[in-house]
């Protein structure tokens, strides 16, 4: 399940690059022991996630509303 969202997010929103650079920087921090960047960081990458699930769950209740119920 999460790789198929993965996908959506990369292919629909064309946002790989930011959510790349998020895990890269990610993985610096926890490397460099920088636990302060590391949980900046992982903040910022949740809220990045976050907005972009809000904005699937609106565009399927937006497809389901135009879909005609048998």
């Amino acid at each position: 399940m999460i790789v198929g969202i993965r996908s959506y997010l990369m292919q629909k929103n064309n946002d790989a690059p930011e959510i790349d650079s998020q895990h890269t920087r990610l993985v610096q921090a926890i490397t460099n022991n920088d636990a302060p960047l590391a949980e900046k960081v992982m903040n910022e990458h949740m809220h990045t996630i976050e907005y972009l699930l809000n904005e699937i769950t609106s565009d399927n209740l937006t497809i389901s509303d135009n879909v005609q119920q048998p």
